[in-house]
């Protein structure tokens, strides 16, 4: 029996052992071994990791108002966790949800079980206040910041936006966000025996490095002027949609950059995608009339036609075998600046046709048309100009007045820029500086005409406004240059007879430019003519400008 009992002993004895040896085993492969792994483990078991938002940069207009800044919201999360453990703190959180007024289904905190945070709503200014006094386990309160836009609509296409996650989205805040989003913080959220969340602020997280700030070219006071003619205007036409440009004609800087319908940026829940668009760079449409005078000047330059050359008229219609090129204002003959100030077609067919196939392509690419303007902004088109291959000799006289290519409103504004400032291409610019500087910014210029040649239209397009089919410009007191175009929609294979697109392009003082505005608008309703459509809309901005402290930017 004694020796059974011996045995028994060493039995027992030998089993603690072995579970002794095996705890000490594992106990040394976790702790020695695979420390990093299980440590891992356990952090994300203890720790919830929440992202403390940098302060986005601020985008300041020319004059430093402040567009687009921060300000410090409130967010609410849950952990479900302790919620479905807890019934008190269950009920608590039944009351809070009542008094936020939320729209998070309570019942559906059942399907979050496996896990330990989930947002309830975020970014809140505006909410009752006692909803702070709440404190329950469970319940995580946060400050986010959160983007503000002052002037609400306006610039809202320029200035895009940015969520709540701090990322821009559209617009300048899409194009220069690793510019102006900064470098978040991870925030590690501990929580305790109890289930309490604490917020911990030591060797678990990141210095937070704020965004830097930009200073655009965009006067907000101009913006705003134009805003409300552009709206009124595609309102009282009918139009799908309408835009305008406005900058100085000298050095390209954007002065205002407007388009309707737009949105506004501080609520865009439910807005409609279209909205966004910003049709001043991202619409290609067919010129019409508007590119009679760089053809005009492209003719000039390669001395293929001169001022005092007669050309045909042919009494308003030209039969070139499957189409009839017609005039509104029908000629028997006409000089280069009659052509001009009565927009006739068949004149511009015939001077199209006077450069050799090529030359007409790459002098039109090399005036800025089928190629990107390089505007510091997202989702610019190119527009469309035909290759050499596609070119043949009725296109080419289409070229002459407008149809066979495409064209954004920016493309036009520098283009015609480079008739008001003697002959300099120009890049756009909209934004003046970065914090630090971005050398991408720089302005670069070329000339693609002699100043003697952009002078002689210049004359032409003041001719234009003063006798022809801009007439209802004028203003008293100042000269202007401008040009209208009416272009056809080419839709489901053809030429539409009822949908059109209007432009007008006009720069003042005329003897010396300061402002250029392109209005174009998307098929008006009330009239197929520019001179009853958007040169109104050209006409309320400069008067609006001329008697307000804006009229500055156009004599300084």
């Amino acid at each position: 029996m004694e020796q059974k009992s011996v045995n028994r002993l060493k039995l027992v004895f030998l089993t603690i052992l072995s579970v002794i040896l095996i705890i000490l085993g594992r106990a040394f492969y976790i702790q020695v071994l695979q420390p990093s792994n299980y440590k891992q483990i356990a952090l994300q078991q203890q720790y919830k990791v929440v992202t403390k938002k940098a302060r986005r940069g601020t985008i300041f207009d020319r004059n430093g108002e402040v567009l687009a800044t921060n300000i410090f919201s409130r967010s609410f999360a849950v952990n479900p966790k302790i919620l479905i453990k807890d019934s008190l703190s269950r009920l608590r959180y039944y009351q809070f949800e009542k008094v936020l007024n939320t729209s998070w289904d309570s019942k559906k905190i059942g399907n979050f079980a496996g896990k330990s945070f989930v947002w309830l709503v975020r970014g809140l200014y505006d909410y009752p206040k006692i909803a702070d006094t709440f404190d329950f386990a469970g319940l995580i309160k946060l400050s986010e910041p959160r983007r503000l836009y002052p002037f609400g609509k306006i610039a809202s296409n320029v200035l895009g936006y940015a969520n709540i996650d701090n990322k821009g989205l559209s617009g300048l805040e899409y194009y220069f966000d690793s510019v102006l989003r900064g470098k978040d913080e991870k925030q590690y959220i501990l929580q305790d025996a109890w289930g309490n969340v604490i917020p911990l602020e030591s060797q678990y997280s990141v210095k937070v490095v704020d965004g830097s700030s930009i200073r655009i070219t965009i006067d907000i006071n101009l913006q705003q002027v134009v805003e409300y003619f552009l709206e009124k205007g595609v309102k009282e036409t009918r139009s799908n949609f309408g835009c305008a440009v406005v900058l100085n004609p000298n050095n390209g800087e954007i002065l205002a950059l407007a388009n309707y319908p737009n949105f506004d940026p501080n609520s865009i829940r439910f807005t409609d995608n279209t909205f966004f668009q910003n049709y001043a760079v991202s619409y290609a449409f067919e010129p019409g009339s508007t590119i009679k005078p760089i053809i005009a000047a492209l003719a000039l330059q390669k001395k293929l036609i001169s001022t005092t050359e007669i050309f045909a008229g042919f009494k308003g219609a030209l039969d070139i075998g499957d189409f009839v090129i017609k005039d509104d204002h029908p000629l028997p003959k006409a000089t280069l600046s009659e052509a001009i100030v009565y927009s006739s077609n068949i004149v511009f067919a015939q001077v199209a046709t006077r450069f050799n196939s090529g030359h007409l392509i790459q002098s039109l690419r090399n005036f800025g048309f089928g190629e990107k303007t390089q505007i510091t902004l997202p989702g610019e088109s190119r527009g469309k100009l035909k290759s050499l291959e596609e070119l043949t000799p009725t296109l080419q006289k289409f070229l002459g007045f407008g149809y066979g290519l495409s064209v954004t409103p920016i493309q036009l504004a520098i283009a015609y820029s480079a008739l008001a400032n003697g002959g300099l291409l120009l890049k756009p610019k909209l934004v003046f500086e970065t914090i630090p500087t971005d050398k991408n910014l720089a302005r670069t210029s070329r000339r693609v005409l002699d100043s003697s040649v952009a002078q002689k239209i210049t004359e032409m397009l003041i001719d234009v406004v003063e006798f022809g089919t801009a007439s209802s410009t004028k203003i008293e007191g100042i000269k202007i240059a401008g040009k209208t175009g009416t272009s056809q929609k080419f839709v489901n294979g053809e030429y539409s007879k009822t949908r059109y697109i209007n432009t007008f392009v006009g720069y003042l003082p005329a003897e010396k430019p300061k402002i250029l505005i392109v209005i174009m608008l998307d098929e008006p309703k009330i009239s197929i003519y520019a001179s009853e459509t958007v040169v109104p809309i050209f006409r309320d901005i400069v008067l609006s400008m001329l008697n307000s402290k804006i009229e500055a930017l156009i004599y300084n």
